[in-house]
């Protein structure tokens, strides 16, 4: 089966594959060839059929600012044929909100080709979505006030946006390398010997004697359920833990 051939089979059967899914497949320049309505409704649509030839930066939505992002994750997946799992915390058409989205590539087994990429997005079952998160912490769902949410005392624990930060990334299965790496992506340049030594202080904080005694003390407080500052500033956020639990 040619590409074309199979592209085509593969978009008439959409809907019928995903129709109780929040879904949506892109060609290879990012623009839309069949979405569900609960997709292009997330992006501020009426219609499925409103989505089909657009991208993310046509969008009458908040979620157009971070188009360029997502355009990179798609390349992404196109060169790597790998899936992405993204957190996606930031401003939809209704409001703030958190999804968690897989992103794979649609290969023509034939040719072996890459034709695109699809979505799928759900809602987490381990991370609170952002607004409950600020109620919980007794704030508004504000932009001016979400950026404190990483300096907020916490079962008594108060951590600084960067503490926050590296330990929600140990959290998710980062190593003190990669997470090194993820601060220069936000524009703040720390060592591993920074990491590690912030580890330390957290250890201290959350009174563990170990990384893996660390993490389960997090667990155990609901600490994990609240998202850091920079990171709900940042928008999308790729997650190494593939074994992160989302509601399918």
């Amino acid at each position: 089966m040619t590409d074309c051939d199979f592209l085509a089979a593969y978009v008439d059967s959409f809907g019928m594959q995903f129709q109780n899914d929040i879904a949506a497949l892109k060609d290879l320049e990012s623009s839309y060839l069949v979405s569900t309505r609960k997709f292009a409704q997330l992006l501020g649509f009426k219609n499925a059929a409103d989505l089909i030839g657009l991208s993310d930066g046509d969008a009458p939505s908040p979620t157009a600012k971070y188009a360029e992002v997502y355009y990179q994750q798609d390349r992404t997946v196109e060169q790597t044929r790998s899936a992405l799992i993204c957190l996606d915390n930031h401003n939809y058409y209704y409001g703030f909100d958190s999804y968690i989205f897989t992103k794979t590539a649609v290969i023509n087994p034939k040719t072996e080709n890459v034709l695109g990429t699809r979505l799928i997005a759900s809602k987490p079952l381990l991370l609170s979505p952002i607004h409950i998160a600020l109620e919980m912490q007794g704030l508004s769902a504000s932009y001016n006030e979400m950026i404190s949410l990483g300096k907020t005392k916490f079962n008594n624990v108060k951590l600084t946006n960067r503490q926050h930060l590296v330990l929600f990334l140990t959290i998710n299965g980062y190593s003190q390398g990669e997470i090194v790496k993820f601060f220069k992506l936000i524009q703040d340049n720390i060592s591993e010997a920074v990491v590690k030594d912030t580890l330390r202080v957290l250890k201290v904080k959350f009174g563990a004697t170990s990384k893996a005694g660390l993490i389960m003390k997090v667990l155990k407080s609901g600490r994990h359920t609240h998202i850091p500052a920079q990171l709900a500033c940042q928008g999308s956020f790729v997650l190494l833990n593939h074994e992160f639990k989302i509601q399918q």
